[in-house]
């Protein structure tokens, strides 16, 4: 893929400052009738390879290619067949350039077209008439000029005469013609008569009509009637064959038509030949020859032939150019760049027709295997191609380093490349900005940074703002190597700790720059045992415990397990316990036994482990009245009215409390009585010494029964809380007389 590149020399600083021009216009004169060319002149020259002119405007309003105005592809405005109003100071001209690299329009001062001075025509006439008494007669005649012309009229070779009936007067036209009038409001014989109208400038004069009057019979005066009519010139189109540089040139520009006397000139691009250029120019009568004898590109550009006589001026262009092969302007050099910087490389070739450049580079380390740049695709966006053939490189990349071959062609004669090597320094920089690493306490761990940039290289650590030695502490270890694109420097810590959390930073250096990295360490270590642990709550059957957050070991805690045992257990085997999230600071703990003493730690947990368990502390439950009878109740018959009663207190569990005391029941199992009988109950206090066995036996005796008679027997056991259900009733007969 290439582009044509334009003439001149692209010059930029290393800033690539592209906005340093100016744009001008300058005033210019042409002959009414005749093709007026404007050019913007934009300086310094070489400029003109990226600024263009891409608009025209007068006095403000923007300008078109239609009609008699053209604009050229290379921005130069044409007006054919000037006219006044296309002329003068107080609507001037402006061009408008853009800058294709930064995208600034400019305009430039403005510029007025001015006439040169051309001696009065006539344009319109009035015609000869012949009038009755009485009637109203106008006449009127149109000139054209420069200067403007100034109109007089006579009758008859004198002044108009002053007469009420008669009046005239002169204006000038938009076109900026002159039209002036006769205005007779009555005629009458001394106002018949020739009637002349008289153009006059410095630049000379033309024109007379007459008006003959005549009376109601048909007499009057006849006069005669003249007008000057000159035939504007013609000329024949011409061209320029194909032509090479040192060819020999000669073309003729002969007038077809026109009234003499005849002037010619030539002119190169609006301007005049100069006369060192080596162009000859002979008129012999009507037609000028116009010859080169040693073709050069110089001698490229439009040639207008320019001819005129008094009624016009007309003129005729055509281009030529000269072949060359191409050959350097600006040689391509090997360059170098800093990464993501700019760079330019030059290749700047001239020829006829303006050569093709094409830029290659090779897919490898080495010169060849060429491979055409790209341009228009996003990724490689930052690639710019100058009209000029100069390849640009905006934020060099890595990539952009190695082998280039610029190429420039134009169909005559030899091709013409260069090979070149762009070298892309690299800074000192680490391809990503941090990196963490987490370590559980106690264990070792190696923390690296990869620099990348030319050599030498080097690579300072630091931690928390202090530089890292590493012969400074035994734990720590810094082992430096090199890399193919730089340098990797690894430090280790064996073992590490809890202090050693925190930022490392690297610090990588070389002659083109530096850059930095941070390597972010996070010991890990179980938690710290939960704070401040106290009871907030309890009940009978549930305690509230809470704790404060300790320190999490640098991973955040996932939960807390409360445990609890009886304090006649020991903290040992599967224990009961309670999880909670870890935004819970405290627990209950449920389906505890009334009136039993527990002991109660915390442990938090996180990613590594648990913590050690926080302080201990102790809580009784709350009584609740026996839900548990008294165990293993025997009744024995011990003589004919009495019974004794043995049981044990109810099982631990279900004493829920101190138990103070028994209600031993007894009833008749058969009663004679129609209504039943119910339960007759004796207290049985449990004496002081005693009290605190809780699995200890009792006894009762229930005296003066009937003899030999069935009775039915519980008991129940009781405390500060209530009464614990009944045993289960048991039946026992007294015993008879002698036994």
């Amino acid at each position: 893929m290439g582009w044509r590149r334009g003439r001149g020399q692209l010059k930029m600083d290393s800033k690539m400052e592209y906005t340093h021009y100016d744009v001008t216009l300058n005033n210019k004169w042409v002959t009414r009738g005749g093709t007026a060319v404007l050019r913007c002149v934009i300086s310094p020259s070489y400029v003109t390879d990226y600024v263009k002119v891409i608009g025209w405007q007068r006095a403000g309003h923007a300008l078109h290619s239609s009609g008699r105005v053209s604009i050229l592809q290379d921005g130069v405005l044409h007006i054919r067949g000037v006219q006044a109003e296309d002329a003068g100071r107080r609507s001037p001209y402006s061009c408008i350039t853009r800058n294709v690299l930064t995208g600034e329009n400019r305009t430039s001062g403005g510029a007025s077209l001015r006439l040169h001075a051309a001696k009065p025509v006539m344009l319109e006439a009035f015609q000869e008439q012949f009038v009755k008494m009485g009637q109203k007669v106008t006449l009127h005649c149109k000139f054209s000029g420069n200067p403007t012309p100034q109109i007089t009229w006579s009758l008859d070779g004198a002044d108009l005469p002053v007469e009420s009936a008669l009046a005239w007067n002169s204006f000038i036209t938009t076109e900026g013609d002159v039209m002036s009038y006769v205005n007779i409001s009555r005629i009458s014989v001394p106002l018949g008569g020739e009637y002349t109208c008289y153009a006059a400038s410095k630049a000379g004069d033309s024109g007379r009509y007459t008006c003959v009057a005549q009376n109601r019979e048909g007499k009057g005066m006849e006069r005669s009637m003249s007008i000057e009519v000159v035939e504007p010139p013609r000329i024949d189109p011409f061209h320029f064959r194909k032509r090479k540089q040192g060819d020999r040139i000669l073309v003729t520009c002969a007038i077809i038509s026109g009234d003499t006397p005849i002037t010619i000139q030539w002119e190169k691009d609006g301007r005049a030949i100069p006369q060192d250029l080596g162009v000859r120019i002979q008129q012999l009568g009507d037609y000028s020859i116009l010859s080169i004898n040693d073709a050069a590109p110089i001698h490229d550009g439009n040639y207008t032939c320019y001819v005129s006589n008094a009624a016009a001026s007309v003129n005729y262009t055509a281009s030529l150019h000269i072949d060359v092969p191409p050959r350097w302007v600006v040689e391509p050099q090997d360059s170098y760049v800093i990464l993501h910087q700019s760079v330019r490389l030059d290749c700047q070739a001239d020829g006829t027709p303006e050569p093709e450049v094409i830029w290659k580079k090779a897919e490898g380390a080495t010169p060849g295997n060429y491979k055409v740049l790209e341009f228009d695709k996003p990724e490689v966006s930052h690639r710019h191609l100058l009209p000029n053939g100069t390849l640009i490189l905006a934020q060099a990349r890595e990539e952009d380093h190695g082998y280039y071959l610029c190429h420039a062609t134009n169909g005559v004669g030899f091709d013409i490349s260069k090979v070149v090597l762009l070298t892309v320094h690299i800074p000192a920089r680490f391809n990503e900005p941090t990196r963490n690493y987490t370590v559980r306490r106690g264990e070792a761990v190696t923390l690296e940074c990869q620099a990348v940039g030319d050599k030498p290289l080097s690579i300072a650590w630091s931690f928390r703002g202090s530089p890292i030695i590493d012969h400074d502490d035994r734990r720590v270890d810094i082992l430096n190597q090199n890399t193919p694109r730089g340098k990797l420097s690894q430090l280790t810590i064996k073992p590490s700790t809890r202090h050693d959390s925190g930022n490392y930073t690297c610090l990588a250096k070389n002659k083109f720059g530096n850059g930095v990295f941070v390597n972010h360490l996070v010991v890990h270590e179980p938690p710290e045992p939960p704070k401040d642990l106290v009871v907030v709550n309890v009940t009978s059957r549930e305690a509230v415990v809470a704790w404060k957050r300790p320190f999490d070991g640098n991973s955040p805690i996932s939960n807390f397990t409360v445990q609890y045992i009886n304090a006649t257990e020991i903290w040992q085997g599967v224990l009961p316990n309670v999880t909670v999230k870890w935004n819970r600071l405290s627990a209950t703990l449920p389906s505890l036994l009334p009136a039993f003493k527990y002991h109660i730690r915390v442990i938090a947990h996180n990613s590594v482990g648990g913590s050690e368990p926080s302080n201990v502390v102790d809580v009784t439950t709350e009584e609740e009245a026996p839900t548990g009878p008294p165990d293993r109740v025997i009744v024995q018959a011990v003589s004919s009215q009495a019974l004794k009663v043995i049981w044990n207190p109810p099982v631990l569990g279900y004493q829920n409390g101190k138990i103070l005391g028994y209600y031993i029941g007894y009833k008749e199992t058969h009663s004679l009585n129609p209504i039943p009988a119910s339960f007759i109950y004796q207290t049985h206090e449990v004496q002081p010494a005693s009290s605190d066995k809780k699995t200890s036996t009792n006894e009762h005796t229930i005296s003066n029964l009937k003899k030999f008679t069935q009775y039915s027997v519980h008991v129940k056991a009781y405390n500060v809380k209530g009464i614990s259900p009944a045993s289960a009733d048991i039946k026992v007969f007294t015993l008879e007389d002698g036994e």
